[in-house]
């Protein structure tokens, strides 16, 4: 099983338990790691401020795409005659 398959399945698993379930666990859940929940907690938490700059990164990417290729390419004076 991959590690991925398993992160995933330890998520659900951790996502399932009631919060009276929690003090079982002693803070850790399904008793993992400190570090190895702060594993599954990164995978799973992209909010709305990571969104807005991973958006603002991709379009001024694209932007500098297009403007090279245009000064790259689209150059006149190797153009027609």
């Amino acid at each position: 099983m991959s590690t991925s398959t398993k992160l995933l399945q330890i998520t659900l698993r951790w996502l399932s338990l009631k919060p009276e379930n929690f003090r079982k666990y002693k803070g850790k859940p399904l008793g993992l790691s400190v570090n190895h929940s702060r594993k599954i907690l990164l995978l799973t938490i992209f909010d709305d401020q990571d969104l807005g700059f991973f958006t603002n990164f991709v379009g001024v990417f694209i932007f500098v795409l297009v403007t090279a290729y245009h000064y790259v390419m689209a150059d006149p004076k190797f153009e027609g005659n």
